[in-house]
């Protein structure tokens, strides 16, 4: 399964500048003109009238449009602070509830406009861009929106359904993208009417089964595409022979994968070549006239080593030669070409080949094939961008839990260029170079267009996708760091609940971010995956604790990974969080008995790799992971099958040899040491979840135990919920859950009631383990 690349920077003691944004809690919007605000509340007026979620309702996204961009008064008032909240921070001072403002709510969560395809393409003229906003599962809107004059132009019948892409032709004229089982094509001059061109079937499901990839090329003449043959059906076996199956481990391998050259004048597709392995990327080389493809063999196809490769096909002799092999599944395999042709730029890991632990640039060049690392100590994002004098390449890089844009030249020099308080998510720079776009967000969900010139001066929002501070009142956001057992600072989030007063202790919520070896901090919660979600709880009173740990190496530099090889990181990294769990409450302000614990997939695992360990949290909720590794390693597809060459090569061993890191983090058999009450939460692995097994059997021993426990199962959804009714139900039960076991009083209006500084009993407290400072070493 592909993952999301994180990325990476170094640390530097340096001052940060930020750009005024508008809060619900700041001068900036009191201020504003009022042609501003009268604009603000015209487009937001839809919002309050109609119900239905935004991602679903045209005239929403209508309203959204006009009018979204921020004053010029925003982008001058720039101000100089200190880079990040440490633990040397003194507390800040109450934060007042805005008046008129209610603090986030679940419908307010779920009426947003989405964002989840962060897709930006410029045209040839360097004014306009192209962007797709939306929601996976719902249709988008695809805009060409003109930099220099805000002129927006809305491309009609575009839909891009999940885990599908639109593919800008190379002179920028046409946008070619897949629906409903087809390819089509949209002129962007003139009426912009699309034109169905040829069945192509190659949107993804829940399952994430295929990574099915098209692009443009032959001077945009064709397009290339791949596709998995379909496996012929099993016979039917006759009432008079038996049905036993001898199990044969290697019988559902993976079909090669084919690639085909689609003619746009003749519209007759031919078969060129195929590869036995997950193609992940199809990108077209102009120099050289030839195809390159991206591969990863290594899930699913049962070898005790994987391999990546980029390989360049002639697509008139359908023959290959190798431009670059690593082992394993380096996943961000991309090939990026120079404009003179010299280079090719592509992402994997330098320092730990056989997986995207932390990303670098690497430059292959042309003639000789000979590889280079640029700014090995940087970890970057996979799409790269040239200058058009071939000297330098722009690339997002991760600052803690944010990340910033730099200019990396090919001499070996860094230039860093942006570096901010919010989350980059996708960046283009122009065709003329002279500037770039990029879709961000930040702490408290807002979402916008930025464009800055190509050296990060003069940066400026084009256009509000959505500011939730203007309809809510936020906690405030900060990211945090303390020292770890061993003293390695490690990073986080904390949000502070709505009204915060340093003097009061409100009880705390730790929401372990997901993502194995080499992932990042999140701006998305834990529950239903939405960016306000934790505002949510910020609103309802709560201090959120976001913690990450080392094996999450994206942020903590070279060497981290080969020092946690040979033994359990989730053991390490629990670590990391219950000193992160220990830096909070020593602040002041935290409850040390109304602590509650949250993981979503990898954060989830950790959760059950705690629980055993500890008696510090009074209630928790494990969603979609799992917590014997071993067993779900050799069970069910895995069965009879080597285990993956990653793990291996992390453990330094096999779990056949020496299964003892596994058994270190396995907390079933410690599972009459929780006390915790536990919510657990599983989705259908045919659509893309986690087994549940070991959920249905923690549910099990905990009930035996007498410890309270719930099992919700999701028999329509894969490693998330994505309906609303689902989200909905989930975020609700959640809610209750935490509410009850940690024995909140609440007013009449919901608000948190305190007894001197500490949340009165509602009279009705659930059964729950008592509190207890956490295991040095669990």
């Amino acid at each position: 399964m592909s993952k999301e690349v994180p990325e990476r920077s170094g640390r530097w003691p340096v001052k940060r500048v930020r750009m005024a944004t508008v809060s619900a809690n700041d001068a900036t919007l009191a201020s504003a003109p009022k042609e501003r605000t009268k604009v603000e509340t015209d487009c937001l007026a839809p919002l309050a009238r109609n119900k239905t979620r935004v991602g679903r309702c045209v005239l929403v996204w209508a309203a959204l449009l006009p009018g979204m961009e921020l004053a010029a008064e925003q982008v001058r008032g720039i101000r100089v602070e200190d880079a990040r909240s440490t633990a040397s921070s003194s507390a800040a001072s109450p934060q007042p509830t805005v008046r008129g403002r209610p603090p986030v709510s679940l419908d307010g969560i779920l009426e947003r406009p989405g964002a989840d395809f962060p897709n930006l393409m410029w045209l040839p003229d360097s004014d306009r861009i192209v962007f797709t906003l939306g929601r996976y599962y719902e249709p988008q809107k695809t805009v060409i929106l003109s930099t220099r004059t805000g002129e927006r132009k809305e491309i009609g019948g575009l839909t891009v359904n999940f885990g599908g892409s639109s593919q800008l032709s190379g002179d920028g004229a046409r946008l070619a993208y897949l629906k409903e089982g087809w390819l089509w094509i949209v002129p962007l001059r003139g009426e912009m009417v699309p034109a169905r061109i040829a069945r192509l079937d190659l949107s993804l499901g829940k399952a994430y089964d295929d990574s099915k990839i098209f692009c443009w090329g032959d001077a945009d003449r064709a397009v290339y595409y791949t596709q998995r043959p379909k496996r012929p059906p099993k016979a039917k076996p006759r009432d008079d022979e038996p049905t036993a199956v001898d199990f044969d481990p290697y019988a559902e391998l993976p079909l090669p994968l084919e690639i085909f050259r689609l003619d746009l004048g003749t519209k007759e597709s031919r078969r060129l070549a195929q590869v036995d392995a997950d193609i992940r990327d199809l990108t077209w080389n102009p120099h050289a006239s030839e195809l390159h493809v991206a591969t990863v063999r290594l899930w699913g196809y049962n070898e005790r080593q994987g391999s990546s490769q980029i390989l360049a096909l002639d697509p008139k002799t359908g023959k290959t030669r190798e431009v670059l092999r690593t082992a394993g599944g380096s996943q961000s395999l991309r090939s990026h070409f120079s404009p003179d042709g010299r280079w090719v730029a592509t992402t994997y890991d330098y320092e730990n080949v056989v997986y995207d632990f932390r990303n670098n640039v690497v430059l292959i060049d042309t003639t000789s094939g000979a590889q280079r690392a640029l700014a090995p100590e940087l970890h970057v994002g996979e799409d790269l961008e040239w200058s058009p004098d071939s000297g330098a390449l722009y690339a997002r890089v991760l600052d803690g839990g944010f990340n910033g844009i730099r200019q990396l030249g090919v001499d070996g020099s860094v230039r860093i260029l942006e570096r901010g308080e919010r989350y980059i998510d996708a960046f283009a720079l122009a065709p003329d170079g002279t500037k770039y776009v990029s879709l961000t967000q930040d702490g408290q969900g807002r979402r916008e267009l930025r464009l800055s010139d190509s050296n990060g001066s003069n940066p400026r929002v084009l256009l509000t996708i959505d500011d939730p501070t203007r309809e809510f009142v936020m906690g405030e956001f900060r990211e945090i760091s303390w020292p770890s057992f061993d003293g390695m600072r490690i990073y986080g989030f904390e949000i502070r609940p709505v009204g915060f007063d340093p003097k009061k202790r409100y009880p705390m919520l730790v929401d372990v971010h997901g993502g194995g070896p080499g992932s990042r901090l999140y701006l998305s919660g834990g529950v239903i995956g939405s960016s306000l979600e934790r505002q949510l709880w910020a609103g309802r009173g709560y201090v959120v604790f976001v913690p990450d740990y080392r094996s999450a190496a994206t942020a903590y530099g070279p060497g981290v990974i080969e020092k946690m090889r040979g033994r359990s990181y989730s053991v390490t990294d629990t670590r990391d969080i219950m000193a992160g769990v220990d830096f909070m409450v020593a602040q002041g302000y935290v409850d040390p008995d109304r602590i509650a614990l949250l993981g979503q997939s990898a954060g989830a695992h950790r959760v059950n790799v705690l629980l055993p360990t500890t008696t510090r949290f009074r209630v928790a909720v494990s969603n979609e992971g799992w917590a014997n590794g071993w067993i779900v390693d050799s069970t069910g597809p895995m069965t009879g099958r080597w285990e993956h060459p990653i793990t291996e090569w992390f453990f330094r061993t096999t779990r056949a040899e020496n299964p003892e890191p596994w058994f270190a983090e396995d907390p079933m058999t410690r599972l009459h040491e929780i006390r915790t009450p536990t919510l657990l939460i599983s989705g259908t692995p045919e659509l893309g979840a986690v087994d549940r097994m070991t959920n249905e059997y923690i549910f099990t021993m905990l009930r035996r135990k007498g410890i309270d426990t719930k099992l919700v199962l999701f028999p329509d959804e894969g490693h998330g919920t994505t309906r609303v009714a689902n989200q909905r139900y989930l975020m609700g039960a959640v809610l209750e859950w935490f509410e009850r076991h940690l024995d909140l009083k609440r007013d009449e209006a919901g608000h948190l009631v305190f007894q001197g500084d500490r949340v009165a009993s509602n009279g009705n407290a659930a059964k729950s383990a008592p509190s207890s400072p956490a295991r040095a070493n669990p």
